[in-house]
């Protein structure tokens, strides 16, 4: 035996399977119970190794653990413990005798301690290279996404206060830019549209003017659009909870804009997540006929 790293035991003092592809992805347990049917000890009784040849067979070897301590005695500083040669049967089989640098017996329990302490070391720095790289990863995408929000933040600022130097606020009334914007566009599309003279347009106007006389100032609404036509007014939005919108609806219930009174319709709300949605409409009320509180 040699103490410059590697040794060598005697093939024959080995026991030797060999197995077919078929059991190329066969489990470690499953190739155990395989061998054990041609060992005439238990194979829990052996140290095994096994080695997978480039045609998907497997070559497995054993050797019982007092026979390879009694082996290794007296031998120092070891890397590795081959076989030194095939038996007989396996070479007839066409092994080919590379597969016994293959089958390093000191793993497991045999594992020198030195080897043992240079794998865990490199397990060490791979992870600690992970987690570094993952670090990394996570600040710049932390970096990226607040440089994105903070622009997103201040085109919304701009955006407002482009809104607010140009469009004009009802006192009192607390509509976000963005809905009043809707609402002059809704006003001149529905003129456009509608062809409608003078006297509708002030009628509208009128409307408008009604309905935000009327918005409640405190309530938590985020108006999407407010579509206000001659012969109806239209509401949609999202809010925190359906009696929100309710309210709403309670606040503009029974509207007067000073040529017609309005009637509102049941609100549609639905849910999205934890928030809802809302639809209220508001019909001109017929002359002669009551204001009622929804259909």
């Amino acid at each position: 035996m040699s103490d410059l790293g590697a040794a060598t035991i005697p093939g024959e003092r080995l026991y030797w399977l060999v197995l077919g592809s078929e059991h190329g992805r066969a489990t470690e347990a499953s190739r155990r119970y395989a061998f054990e049917r041609v060992l005439p000890v238990p194979v829990e009784s052996l140290h095994v190794v096994s080695a997978t040849l480039d045609d998907g067979r497997t070559v497995l070897a054993g050797l019982a653990p007092d026979a390879l301590r009694a082996h290794l005695a007296g031998s120092a500083a070891l890397w590795s413990c081959c076989p030194a040669g095939l038996p007989p049967h396996l070479i007839a089989a066409q092994i080919p005798e590379s597969v016994c640098s293959q089958l390093n017996l000191l793993v497991g329990p045999f594992e020198p301690a030195r080897r043992r302490a240079l794998r865990r070391g490199a397990v060490m720095i791979a992870l600690g290279l992970g987690l570094l790289i993952l670090v990394l990863l996570v600040v710049g995408v932390e970096r990226r996404a607040r440089h994105a929000a903070e622009q997103v933040r201040s085109l919304r600022s701009q955006v407002r206060d482009l809104l607010d130097r140009h469009l004009p606020s009802t006192p009192g009334v607390n509509l976000p830019p963005e809905a009043r914007l809707i609402q002059e566009l809704r006003l001149v599309e529905a003129g456009e549209r509608r062809g409608v003279d003078a006297l509708s347009t002030a009628r509208v106007a009128a409307s408008a003017d009604a309905v935000m006389a009327r918005w409640p100032k405190d309530l938590r609404l985020q108006v999407e659009t407010l579509t206000l036509t001659t012969d109806r007014i239209t509401v949609r939005g999202n809010a925190p909870s359906g009696e929100d919108a309710q309210r709403l609806l309670e606040a503009l219930q029974d509207l007067d804009d000073g040529q017609r009174r309005w009637r509102g319709e049941t609100p549609v709300v639905q849910r999205q997540g934890e928030a809802f949605t809302f639809v209220i409409s508001l019909l001109p009320q017929p002359s002669g006929r009551p204001v009622g509180g929804g259909p």
